[in-house]
């Protein structure tokens, strides 16, 4: 994983974010995670979707659409 990514990573993790066990896959464990922002904060994180989350960054996408949950 690049420098800029895992800087990123790390600090949405102490913020914003979480990441959770999402199950099993031939003895590889995978995870999940999840960015959570109100509405009012939609062009940041439009801005940490689009930053370069490639293979070659060393972490992919699974899901490219954001997700808006009511609460």
């Amino acid at each position: 994983m690049n420098k800029t990514l895992k800087d990123m990573l790390v600090g949405v993790l102490l913020g914003d974010a979480s990441i959770r066990r999402s199950g099993l896959n031939k003895n590889k464990n995978k995870a999940s995670i999840t960015f959570e922002q109100s509405s009012k904060n939609l062009e940041y994180i439009t801005y940490l979707q689009n930053l370069n989350f490639t293979k070659e960054g060393g972490l992919e996408l699974t899901q490219d659409e954001l997700r808006m949950y009511s609460r």
